[in-house]
This record gives C-alpha cells, sequence and structure tokens, in this order.
C-alpha cells in the first residue's frame, strides 16, 4: 500500500514538473517575442533620415514649373510690329501675298492686320473681311461699292459714306446745286511725285442726291 502510494506521488511530481517546465517555455517566449517588439519600436524612433533623402518633415517641397512655348502671333515678348513682320513672312502662296496686300490700307492698324493674318487660309481671311473690316457697309454698302473699298478708288452711284471709306475725308465740302437734295462738291488734295519733284494735285468729286455723279482730277 505504502508503494503504490510512493509511485503515484511519484508520477504526479513528473507531471508537475512537465507543467512547470512547459510554463517556462512560454514565458521565455513571451518574454522574446516583447523584447523584439521594443527593440524594434525603439529603432524607429531613434531613425535618422538625411534632409536630402525625400523624407525629411522640414524640407521644403518645392515645384519646377515649365515655361510655356508661346504660339506664332501671341508671343508677349514680341511687339506688335514684330509679330506683324513674323505673320507677313509666312505667306507662301501668290493668292495669299495678293489678298493681304489688296486689303492692307484697309487695316489701319497693325492689331487688325495681325488679327487678319492670324486666320488660316484665303477662304477663312475673306470671311474675316465680311465680319470685321466691314460691319455696318453689308447693310448700307453694295458689292460693287466693297469691291471699289478695298481697290481704294471710287465709281459713278457710289455713296458718300463709301467714299470715304475709300478715300477718306474730303479736304473741304462745297454746296452743288440743291444742298438738300444732296448735291455736293467734294475736294481732296493730294501730294503726287513728277519727273520734277512733288506737285498738289485736285480731286473734286460731284454728288447728286448723295451718290458721286462723276469727278476730274486738276
Amino acid at each position: 500500500m505504502s508503494q503504490t502510494y510512493t509511485l503515484f506521488s511519484d508520477k504526479n511530481i513528473k507531471n508537475e514538473f512537465h507543467k512547470g517546465d512547459d510554463l517556462f517555455m512560454i514565458i521565455k517566449f513571451k518574454l522574446v517575442f516583447l523584447i523584439l517588439i521594443c527593440g524594434l519600436i525603439s529603432t524607429s524612433c531613434a531613425l535618422q533620415r538625411h534632409s536630402d533623402s525625400g523624407y525629411s518633415s522640414t524640407r521644403p517641397i518645392h515645384f519646377k514649373r515649365t515655361p510655356r512655348t508661346p504660339s506664332l502671333g501671341t508671343d508677349v515678348s514680341l511687339n506688335d510690329s514684330q509679330r506683324l513682320k513674323r505673320l507677313e513672312s509666312n505667306l507662301q502662296s501668290q493668292q495669299e501675298i495678293k489678298q493681304y496686300y489688296k486689303y492692307k490700307p484697309l487695316l489701319k492698324t497693325d492689331q487688325k492686320r495681325i488679327s487678319f493674318l492670324q486666320q488660316q487660309g484665303v477662304f477663312n481671311r475673306n470671311l474675316w473681311v465680311e465680319k470685321y473690316l466691314f460691319p455696318k457697309e453689308k447693310k448700307t454698302f453694295s458689292s460693287k461699292e466693297i469691291k471699289m473699298i478695298a481697290n481704294r478708288d471710287i465709281t459713278i452711284g457710289m455713296s458718300q459714306n463709301a467714299v470715304i471709306e475709300s478715300w477718306g475725308k474730303p479736304t473741304e465740302k462745297r454746296v452743288a446745286g440743291q444742298s438738300l437734295r444732296g448735291n455736293e462738291l467734294w475736294v481732296y488734295k493730294k501730294l503726287v511725285p513728277t519727273s520734277n519733284g512733288y506737285k498738289t494735285e485736285f480731286r473734286h468729286i460731284f454728288f447728286e442726291t448723295g451718290h458721286v455723279a462723276g469727278w476730274e482730277t486738276k
């Protein structure tokens, strides 16, 4: 009976020993794991990054701006005269050149000439002329008058407004006959070159009922 009790007690002791050993291993594993975690945390906190690494929170961020390349005719570094010369030099066909120099006298400013030349092609430039060069004339001027204005010329039947658009304002206006009926004589004075230098030329335009009835040059 005593022997059986002794064996039973030894077995219990061994079981208790193994249980304690397992518990010790578990505790040891947890301690190692905690030590590793604490080491990683301390290493992360102590990490110092170079200012040029790209990760520094104190490094200012700079954005590089790419300069825009201005398009032809819109280069702000060029004045109107330079832009106009560049656009004129880009005229290719004889049709484009002839069209431009036909309307050039009517394009009074560099801005208007630039705007005209910025249109693509002869057709679009003709549309621009109809829309912007003769915005009022389209209602009051006939197609024949518009053609005369483009050629800096006059013809029988032209209105006074059309003559002003073609030749400018007269030097002098005189009443001829009945003024209420629009009968007037307009005098234009112009210097013209001769073999002996320049001379003053007088052009007289006669109006009846507000339209050209005839003209003479003296």
